[in-house]
């Protein structure tokens, strides 16, 4: 099977899950910001930065190592790489897990402050739910990365269906019956790391249990492979989290929760890009190991079809993102609409980001990278600590876009041989679209929406148009031959 179906096969049905998941966020949202204050969704959101954090560090790039070794063969060799990356994964994950609990269990409740500042520390009762977060976290992405490895992209969409349900269960039945502050939040977060792995599974408990059969230089090769992300995932976590704690210094937890509402609406392009990564880091390492010239030809068109579904991603988003946030949320969160086409355009060059960067973990090249991270790291904190003081949301907003842009676009360039410069002019051109049509076209959210969708779909055809001109007939004959039962 060609890459171009391969990758539209497996997208397909993980798209489908992603997008249930995302519509049942939706629906739920008029309960849960009825049910919870601001200010629980701003603790949730700084405990959830933290266990990201720690857990990038728990795991050291070793899913990235994970998935060059072992993908498009699982013998001797690899079944031994992957039964080192778990242990490795696992153990380091509890070390980790344990270390900040107990250290948040100390001084999370007693933060320093400067005066006038707001507190943004969390309440004591969330602090041990920070390891069994972690823990679970990182077996959640080895989990994947392990159904990935073997194509098995029905069993993963059915782990997204089942982390979904469980998490608007987990936090609905605790608002409803036990507590309504963040722990419904938080218990929800816990839970959505953890069903995917029951329902994926993990390797055997006998290879868990053994000694590790790479010699110490392979384990060493092995774990240079995914190096780059012991410097690269914190550098994300930089770019898409301390926004949250400067926010939370200067405003305090309650504004926290008003722009967590606003981004978790803005990022949901990141559906999209979670469904892309999961299959196109597998398939262009297949593809580049059947024949090296080809991929170069073939990886090119496919990541411009790529990225024009990114590109029309944003423009929904953008667009509808404010009126849904007006349409569904109490009155209280409405003030997150403004902050939705700034981080959605960073989701999109985060997007950008990741179709761009197969190319050097193709070549062993993945620590070419790091210097864009170091860079975006500083860029992020600077432009933070500069514009959220005296823009608020709206600043945090506007410092992930830049970053995230410098980035995106950074890497894109320097993969200039698979991509055109059209491109960055389409991207450009979708971005002015998207902020222009953010505003809210009529006073009823709903009347709003439907006056932007015929525009809208203009957008999309147009984009598609000049970056994958092949996508639209292909998609016509498509729905002709299903509808003719072909």
């Amino acid at each position: 099977m060609p890459l171009a179906s391969r990758v539209a096969s497996a997208t397909s049905k993980l798209g489908l899950s992603q997008a249930s998941v995302r519509l049942l966020s939706l629906i739920t949202m008029p309960l849960l910001t009825r049910l919870l204050p601001p200010a629980a969704y701003g603790t949730a959101a700084l405990m959830g930065t933290v266990v990201s954090l720690v857990a990038v560090f728990a795991l050291a790039g070793v899913d990235m190592s994970y998935m060059r070794t072992c993908t498009g063969t699982m013998g001797p060799s690899a079944c031994a790489s992957e039964t080192f990356a778990w242990q490795f994964a696992l153990l380091s994950a509890l070390l980790a897990g344990l270390v900040a609990a107990v250290k948040d269990n100390i001084d999370v409740a007693g933060m320093p402050t400067t005066a006038g500042a707001p507190s943004v520390g969390a309440p004591r009762y969330l602090t041990g739910l920070v390891s069994l977060a972690v823990l679970g976290s990182v077996a959640n992405s080895m989990a994947q990365t392990r159904a990935r490895l073997r194509e098995r992209y029905w069993a993963l969409s059915l782990a997204i269906c089942a982390s979904g349900l469980a998490t608007v269960v987990v936090s609905l039945s605790t608002a409803f019956f036990w507590r309504r502050d963040a722990m419904a939040l938080v218990l929800s977060l816990v839970a959505s790391y953890f069903v995917p792995v029951l329902v994926l599974g993990i390797p055997p408990r006998r290879s868990l249990f053994a000694a590790p059969e790479l010699t110490r230089d392979e384990r060493v090769r092995f774990l240079k492979i995914g190096i780059a992300g012991i410097l690269t995932a914190p550098a994300y976590w930089v770019l898409s989290s301390s926004d949250r704690w400067v926010l939370g210094h200067f405003e305090g937890p309650a504004s926290v929760g008003i722009y967590s509402v606003g981004y978790s609406v803005a990022v949901m392009g990141m559906m999209a890009n979670d469904v892309v990564l999961s299959v196109w880091t597998p398939e262009t390492v297949r593809e580049y190991a059947r024949d090296p010239e080809l991929a170069r030809v073939s990886l090119g068109g496919v990541a411009q079809s790529i990225i024009a579904a990114f590109a029309c991603i944003y423009l929904a988003v953008a667009a509808a993102g404010g009126d849904a946030i007006r349409l569904l949320t109490a009155p209280a969160f409405h003030g997150a609409a403004a902050i939705v086409p700034f981080v959605a355009a960073a989701v999109l060059f985060y997007g950008l980001y990741h179709v761009a960067a197969s190319t050097f973990l193709l070549m062993h090249r993945f620590s070419h990278l790091v210097r864009w991270w170091i860079f975006g790291g500083i860029f992020s904190i600077s432009g933070n600590l500069l514009l959220v003081p005296y823009l608020g949301r709206l600043g945090a907003a506007l410092t992930q876009t830049m970053t995230f842009g410098v980035i995106g676009i950074g890497v894109l360039l320097a993969a200039q041989r698979l991509y055109r410069r059209r491109v960055i002019a389409v991207v450009a051109g979708a971005l002015a679209a998207g902020y222009a049509m953010s505003a809210p076209w009529s006073t009823d959210p709903l009347s709003s929406l439907l006056l932007k969708f015929p525009v809208g779909v203009l957008g999309a055809l147009l984009v598609f148009r000049l970056l994958a001109p092949r996508v639209l007939p292909w998609a016509q004959h498509a729905l002709v031959m299903r509808f003719r039962g072909g």
